[in-house]
């Protein structure tokens, strides 16, 4: 403990090696973040981006308020200073760490929220992200905007080099320290609390969500989740350093005068043993809070986010390779001032460009990927190649899927134009009375027969269901039992699907058919609309299924996408196990062209989010259609 007490110079040299590099990749990051915010278009990301520069901003200051007081340094200037700049000192260093405390466990309980809530986990941070922004920052305020008024001055030790701040102490002065401690220990208290939730519903979720997620988009939430626990622990760390701080530093006086402190008192330990621990703990100060406010939320950043991995990497290519250009222009200007090349051949080995056809000064390009000078090239051209075919197979699929589109609208379309009260027979009798000649009464008899109502919208909306899985290749290799099987299980989720995205386009927040008409309506108009328990098994049935479409807002591509993904469902009852292979790999097609939309779209992160919400959405559609009879939807067969 003497030795830590009495080693003031070694600490800071530790934090300088780990703080300087941490907080050089945090601003790099920070900047990262902010300059592609497109790709990190979250709330997660926005608590991260506030918490960094607010840990940025106390780590400038520690600087001022404690460490060059350490070794001296500035200390004739520091004695010139008025004493509203010297609180200012302190009082960025409490502030700041009450706002990471509080926005530390805004983290975590924003991984909460999307492991419990994935289907309203962005809704509900979108409205409520400002609300814990504000709290994080006024929150502290009270307890540490007194410190402004305290009456600081500069305290010389007793060497004459070292000083720290200090203030006159008043009878109705705030206690920082204490504060802070207490601050210290409500916050552990609530974000272990808030991991042990996480963890439940972790738990309770894996399985409710298995299938729902890829390999990619299940790392990316797990490293995700991994960084904020970690962060919370270095937090931690720094909080508890705080309680031993103020353990040690606080003192009060008995009835004699005397001068005890907390740690004299419950370790029972002699006043001089706990001025040391305390000097032992101040001395720790600049390399502790380095690493749980800075180190540990930068590299691990870092390492949690790919997208952020990717940024940097071409970033550093870029600077490389113009660095490596700059080298390789002053070699070629010393070598044209004795030599001149001919201008059809480049000067500079390894610059063979299979794309544009250039050669090297040696030799022809075969000859120079023969030795080996630049056979990335190759690999390079191929990977293009093969990615070229890949985006031309997804576009041509892309467009068959959205081909379909117009037919569906035609005939939703022709639905809406039928008149409300017509009918065939109505029809027919206004044909024939415009004929010569009148019309056999076999004519009415036969019109009669077929029916003298409109055809069911439900059976309109389940015949085009139907009729668009005809326009999948697949569905013609199956045999009829496979047919069967596979529209029994997804004519009703399709039914909602579409319904659904019906409902939405149209700004309505109720079950809409394809033709316009609202079952809520026969509630809201019969004599059932003064009853409670009605209207609200109504709306239990008509509304709350839309709620996820008009949250979802879907796009026309990724309705399609979601579509053929119900279409390619490989778990369905009945099915032989060729059709299920066939429906898995064309599930396994489908479910990568969405992910590759959705992240062009809205970027890695918020892509592989949205991805998220969509796969939650199939299996919305899935749960609705066990909940309703299964009657509601026409066999297969009858269709």
């Amino acid at each position: 403990m003497a030795v830590l007490a009495n080693t003031g110079f070694t600490p800071l040299v530790v934090a300088l090696a780990i703080g300087v590099p941490s907080a050089l990749l945090y601003c790099v990051e920070l900047g990262v973040i902010i300059a592609n915010f497109g790709h990190f278009r979250s709330s997660f990301f926005v608590l991260v981006i506030v918490r960094g520069i607010c840990s940025l901003i106390n780590y400038v200051f520690s600087f001022f308020a404690h460490r060059f007081g350490r070794i001296g340094l500035f200390l004739p200037l520091y004695l010139r200073l008025h004493r509203l700049v010297l609180a200012l000192l302190l009082f960025v260093g409490y502030y700041s760490f009450h706002v990471e405390n509080l926005l530390t466990a805004f983290l975590l309980l924003n991984r909460f929220t999307s492991i419990l809530i994935p289907m309203n986990y962005e809704k509900f941070w979108h409205r409520s992200l400002p609300f814990f922004l504000a709290l994080s920052f006024i929150l502290p305020l009270p307890f540490t905007a007194p410190i402004l008024g305290f009456d600081m001055f500069i305290h010389v030790q007793s060497d004459n080099v070292t000083f720290t701040l200090d203030d006159h102490k008043t009878e109705n002065e705030i206690n920082s320290s204490e504060f802070a401690a207490w601050s210290a220990i409500l916050f552990g208290a609530i974000c272990l609390l808030i991991n042990l939730a996480t963890l439940f519903a972790y738990k309770l979720c894996r399985c409710q969500n298995a299938g729902l997620q890829n390999d990619a988009s299940s790392k990316i939430e797990r490293k995700m989740t991994i960084y904020t626990v970690f962060t919370f622990f270095g937090q931690l760390i720094f909080a508890i350093f705080m309680v031993f701080v103020y353990v040690t530093a606080s003192n009060f006086f008995d009835e004699q005068n005397n001068r005890y402190s907390y740690a004299q008192k419950w370790l029972n330990i002699s006043l001089e043993m706990d001025d040391l621990l305390f000097i032992a703990n101040i001395n720790q100060y600049p390399w502790v809070s380095d690493m749980a406010t800075v180190a540990i939320p930068a590299w691990l950043l870092l390492w949690a986010s790919s997208k952020m991995r990717e940024i940097l990497a071409e970033k550093f290519n870029k600077l490389t390779s113009h660095l490596k250009k700059q080298n390789l222009g002053s070699i070629q200007l010393k070598k044209s001032k004795n030599k001149v090349q001919p201008a059809a051949k480049n000067v500079i080995d390894e610059q063979c460009d299979i794309k544009t056809g250039s050669k090297c000064k040696r030799c022809r390009l075969k000859r120079c990927l023969a030795v080996g000078m630049n056979s990335s090239g190759v690999s390079a051209a191929n990977k293009m190649n093969h990615e070229e075919k890949y985006a031309k197979e997804s576009m041509v699929l892309m467009k068959c899927l959205l081909g379909v589109e117009p037919n569906v609208r035609v005939s939703c379309d022709a639905q809406k134009q039928m008149p409300e009260e017509g009918n065939l027979t109505d029809c027919a009798t206004k044909i024939t009375t415009k004929l010569v000649s009148s019309a056999p009464a076999k004519l009415h008899e036969e019109v009669s027969q077929i029916g003298d109502k409109q055809p069911s919208p439900v059976a309109m909306d389940f015949l085009n269901v139907f009729e668009i899985g005809k326009t999948f290749p697949l569905i013609g290799w199956f045999n009829n039992d496979d047919r069967v099987a596979l529209c029994s299980n997804v004519g009703m989720p399709l039914y909602m699907l579409s319904n659904g995205f019906s409902s939405a386009q149209q700004n309505c927040d109720t079950h809409s058919f394809t033709n316009g008409q609202r079952p809520i309506k026969l509630f809201e108009d019969s004599f059932h609309k003064d009853d409670t328990v009605v209207m609200q098994m109504g709306e239990k049935t008509f509304c709350k299924e839309t709620e996820p479409f008009s949250h979802l807002n879907l796009k026309i591509e990724e309705f399609v996408l979601v579509r053929a993904i119900i279409y390619a469902y490989m778990v369905s009852p009945g099915l032989s196990e060729p059709a299920q292979k066939m429906l898995h790999n064309e599930a396994e097609k489908f479910a990568s062209l969405l992910m590759n939309f959705v992240q062009a779209n809205y970027g890695a992160e918020a892509g592989v989010r949205r991805y998220v919400e969509l796969m939650a959405l199939v299996e919305f559609t899935f749960k609705v259609e066990h909940k309703k009879p299964r009657r509601i939807a026409p066999n297969a067969t009858e269709l």
